[in-house]
């Protein structure tokens, strides 16, 4: 297992690191996770997520990076002060074939609340039974296995995608207010999702404290690599092509 943790990691290279480290999970199978933060406002859209239901001359005019994630879900805004996490687990590696990946990305959300609940926050996983409805903005995303405070507010928001060989899983947990940040951006009318950040339930949360607990929890039972910046020229020999420069936004 490989474990980097990122402090103010550049926005614009967030899905070009997840490339590189969904690659390295596939060629080594192992397990590569990567926790942070990033270093400015940024919107996320998902693959099929239409650009033109956002402003981006005024996103681009108030310095808001904006990418495109290589599959699913919906938009989603992140700030500085939020949590950003992204697991890929190889099944050679996990010597598990057969699991769905849903359960897995259970598994993780799981591992997730046990780290908010630290905080005093009384988080859990919401039933994974519950009906989706997506207008295009993730914290208006409802459905099952989505991490909901004690009103079934979403505090997280994530997304999976499973291959057959790696099962990647990437997310956001609000830390501050800045999700609602997005609304601003649309062209079109939206209702205010079901969500809250983490510092509107405690105050008193900071987001390195809340990062180190996650990787000691999802380090524990496992080898553990101490955390460190991602190595570029390692990563781009292992697998060209997922080099960042051909990353396309």
């Amino acid at each position: 297992m490989r474990l980097y943790r990122v402090k103010d990691f550049p926005a614009e290279l967030c899905w070009p690191s997840d490339y590189l480290l969904r690659a390295r999970a596939a060629v080594m199978h192992e397990t590569v996770m990567q926790i942070g933060n990033v270093d400015r406002d940024r919107i996320g859209l998902g693959r099929r997520t239409d650009l033109n239901l956002f402003d981006v001359e005024k996103m681009q005019a108030d310095g808001v990076h904006f990418d495109r994630r290589p599959f699913g879900g919906a938009a989603t805004y992140v700030g500085p002060q939020d949590v950003i996490y992204s697991f890929h687990v190889s099944r050679v590696g996990l010597g598990d074939a057969d699991t769905p990946g849903g359960v897995l990305f259970r598994q993780f959300m799981f591992a997730i609340v046990g780290a908010i609940k630290v905080f005093g926050i009384q988080a859990r996983v919401a039933d994974s039974r519950r009906p989706s409805r997506n207008d295009g903005i993730c914290v208006s995303l409802e459905g099952g296995d989505e991490i909901v405070d004690s009103e079934g507010r979403k505090l997280a928001g994530s997304v999976y995608k499973d291959d057959g060989a790696v099962v990647s899983i990437h997310g956001v947990i609000m830390v501050s207010d800045a999700w609602r940040q997005i609304y601003k951006y649309l062209k079109v009318e939206s209702p205010i999702a079901a969500a809250a950040s983490l510092n509107e339930l405690n105050p008193a949360i900071n987001t390195d404290d809340l990062i180190q607990r996650l990787c000691d929890d999802l380090a524990g039972p496992i080898d553990y690599a101490p955390h460190r910046r991602l190595d570029w020229q390692a990563m781009n020999r292992l697998e060209p092509n997922f080099r960042c420069d051909r990353w396309q936004a």
